[in-house]
């Protein structure tokens, strides 16, 4: 039996911070999109993915980031997304996501990083 995902979303001065934990499925798909959307109508520079707690990440969950960044408009949102999993973020960057969101370490590199 698989771990609940749980998501929940915060807006502060600059960036809107959706933090991920348990395992992300191919069912959470839907879950994920409208907390990334629900950030993106807040006009907030960074959306940050906090992966933190997560376990495991499927590879459906992967293209659906990729998709909603996809849809950002081109100047002035960022999707960004933090782990320090070394699992996870082999996972990651094995999809390439990393050509279109950027990884970091941790949550104070993210909101140093340019949006631009």
């Amino acid at each position: 039996m698989s771990a609940r995902c749980d998501i929940s979303v915060s807006r502060e001065t600059g960036h809107a911070l959706i933090r991920v934990s348990g395992r992300l499925e191919e069912h959470d798909c839907g879950l994920l999109a409208a907390a990334i959307r629900g950030a993106a109508g807040t006009k907030v520079p960074r959306i940050i993915i906090d992966l933190e707690g997560v376990d495991y990440i499927s590879s459906a969950v992967i293209g659906q980031i990729v998709a909603e960044r996809k849809a950002l408009p081109e100047a002035g949102q960022r999707i960004m997304a933090v782990t320090t999993s070394a699992r996870i973020r082999g996972i990651l960057s094995a999809s390439g996501i990393d050509r279109t969101v950027a990884l970091f370490d941790n949550l104070d590199a993210a909101l140093a990083a340019p949006v631009d």
